[in-house]
C-alpha cells in the first residue's frame, strides 16, 4: 500500500502536465501531434501552479527554421478561460546548430525519468544478522539490505518533451538539476540537463 501511494504521489507531476497539454494546446492554437517534419517542444509547469510556458522550435514549410516562445495562466478562484502571451525568439546562434545540438544529447532516444527510478536509489549494503533459534545459544545468520534510499523530490518543475525528425520521440522529467546534483553519473540527467542549459542559454527562458 506504501508503495502504491509513493507511486501515485510521485507520479502525479506527471499526470498533471500530460492531462494539460491538451487543453493548452487548444488555448494556444496548437495541434495536439506536431506539425511540421522537424519540430521539438517543451512544455514547463512549475508544481500546481496555473502557469506553463512551450518553447517550439520548427523547421517551416519553406525549410526555415523558426522559434517561438508561449506562455499560459488558467483562470484562478474558479475563473473560467485562461491568458497567454506568443513571441518570437532569436537564438544566439543558429537554430539549425541548436536542434543538431539537441540530437547530439539523444533527445530522439531519452525516456520518461521514471523509467530511471531504479537507478536514482542509493545503493546501500548487504549487512549479517544473527537471530538466536533456541535457548541453547544456537544461532541462524540472515542477510538483509541497509541503507538503500531514494531522494525524492516532489515540488518543483515538470518538462514535458516531444520531437519529430526521421522518428518521434516524447518523455517528461523533472527536478532534474536537483537529482543531478545527487547522481551525477547519471547519463539520462546528464542529457536532459545539457538540453535544458542549451535552450536556456541559446533563447534565454527560463533563467
Amino acid at each position: 500500500m506504501r508503495i502504491f501511494l509513493f507511486t501515485i504521489f510521485y507520479l502525479a507531476p506527471f499526470i498533471a502536465i500530460c492531462q494539460n497539454v491538451s487543453k493548452i494546446n487548444k488555448n494556444l492554437e496548437l495541434s495536439d501531434s506536431l506539425t511540421f517534419q522537424k519540430e521539438v517542444r517543451l512544455y514547463k509547469r512549475f508544481g500546481v501552479s496555473n502557469y506553463t510556458s512551450v518553447l517550439r522550435i520548427y523547421m517551416d514549410n519553406a525549410n526555415e527554421w523558426k522559434a517561438e516562445f508561449y506562455e499560459h495562466w488558467f483562470m484562478t478562484n474558479n475563473e473560467k478561460g485562461f491568458n497567454s502571451k506568443k513571441r518570437h525568439l532569436k537564438p544566439k546562434t543558429d537554430i539549425e546548430l541548436i536542434y543538431l545540438n539537441l540530437k547530439l544529447n539523444h533527445i530522439l532516444d531519452l525516456p520518461d525519468m521514471n523509467s530511471i527510478n531504479w537507478k536514482m536509489v542509493d545503493k546501500g549494503k548487504v549487512i549479517t544478522i544473527q537471530r538466536k533459534i533456541n535457548n541453547k545459544g544456537d544461532k541462524k545468520i540472515n542477510y538483509e539490505l541497509e541503507g538503500r534510499k531514494k531522494h525524492n523530490i516532489v515540488d518543483g518543475y515538470v518538462i514535458k518533451v516531444q520531437i519529430s525528425d526521421y522518428k518521434n520521440n516524447e518523455f517528461s522529467f523533472s527536478n532534474h538539476i536537483e537529482y543531478l546534483k545527487l547522481y551525477p553519473e547519471i547519463d539520462e540527467l546528464i542529457f536532459y540537463s545539457e538540453i535544458t542549459n542549451l535552450l536556456s542559454n541559446e533563447f534565454g527562458v527560463w533563467k
